[in-house]
Order: structure tokens, then sequence, then C-alpha cells
């Protein structure tokens, strides 16, 4: 019984923590912080990714060359796998990635992180203007793939 009760406690803190982080997201480059509830009235393509996965990485200039077809209504947000991206060989590396990604590359709090499952990346959502998924892509998108998520993203918009 001892035991249940400090797994119990551990989750309670656990729960806690995360309700007492709102569940953000922030730009590198700006460090300007908004969550998804603040990006309502544009589609947001949020893509969660690490420097580690060939996959994720090969998607990016299609899910960027997309969205950007799309115009200013459509925010395409990278956003890092990990809370803890304060290393300093990631933002090395971070640099040294073409200005489509690099320019865009967010980090996420563990109060947003905790609504994924971040273990299966790439993984990549399309949020309506109203904040509601219309596309959820688990692994590398491409080809028809590809073709899908742009159908997605034009029917938000147009919604």
């Amino acid at each position: 019984m001892q035991r249940a009760r400090g797994i119990g406690g551990l989750l309670f803190l656990w729960v806690l923590g995360c309700a007492a982080s709102a569940p953000t997201i922030t730009h590198r480059r700006s460090g300007a912080t908004t969550s998804l509830e603040g990006l309502r009235g544009k589609v947001v393509v949020v893509n969660f990714w690490a420097e580690w996965c060939k996959p994720c990485i090969n998607e990016i200039p299609d899910i960027a060359r997309v969205t950007d077809a799309f115009g200013p209504d459509v925010l395409f947000l990278p956003v890092y796998y990990r809370a803890d991206a304060s290393s300093p060989k990631l933002s090395q590396w971070i640099e040294t990635t073409p200005a489509y990604f690099r320019d865009r590359v967010c980090f996420a709090n563990s109060g947003f992180l905790s609504h994924y499952d971040v273990t299966r990346i790439p993984h990549t959502y399309v949020y309506g203007k109203d904040g509601r998924v219309v596309g959820d892509y688990v692994g590398a998108i491409s080809g028809e793939r590809l073709i899908q998520m742009r159908a997605a993203i034009a029917m938000a918009l147009h919604h």
C-alpha cells in the first residue's frame, strides 16, 4: 500500500508540474513565446523533429515549400522533440542548416510536449484556423502524404 501511495504522489506531482507550466512554444531566433491558442486564425503546421532523425531532416524542405506556397496565413513550426534544448552542440548544428529551417526552429516547454507522443518522430500536425487538428501524420511526409498534407492545409484555409 505504501508503494501505491508513493507512485500516486509522484503522478500527482507530475500532473501538477505539467499544469503549472502553460503549454508554450518559443521561436529560437526571436525568443517570442506563444501557444497554439495564441495562433488561432492561422493554419498551423507543427512538425516534431530531432537532429539525429534522418526522416525528420529529409522531410523539412518539402514541408517548408508547401507551407510557404500558401502565404502568411499558414505557419510552419518545426518544434524540437525535447524540452531541454539548451545544448551548445544542438545550437551549433542548427546554425549549419538552411534558413528555411534555421529561421523557424521552435522549442517547446514540457507543458506543450506533454500533449504529444514525441517518441514517434517525425510527427506532423496540421491545425485549422479554429485550433482543431485537420491532419495528423506519423512518419516521414513525402509523395502521396505530402499531397494529402497540402490538401488538409487548403481545406483548413477555406473553413
